[in-house]
């Protein structure tokens, strides 16, 4: 992504549409330095990914969704 120029052009739109609408945005799958640096060099500044943090599997506990009682 940090190579290529169609997904530069494609991620530059999203974040110039995102901020012009006040939408608060995050980069997702971040593998690679390379590609951290030029989303920050961009304008990004939340990221998530194998660069960060690996997923913990069972990490975070279920949500304990209240009953639904239906009258029928």
């Amino acid at each position: 992504m940090h190579k290529s120029g169609p997904r530069q052009a494609i991620i530059q739109a999203i974040i110039k549409c995102c901020s012009s609408l006040e939408i608060q945005f995050c980069a997702v799958g971040v593998e690679k330095a390379e590609e951290w640096m030029w989303l920050e060099s961009a304008g990004i500044s939340q990221f998530q990914g194998h660069l960060f943090a690996s997923p913990r599997h069972g990490g975070i506990p279920a949500i304990a969704w209240p009953e639904k009682k239906f009258d029928f």
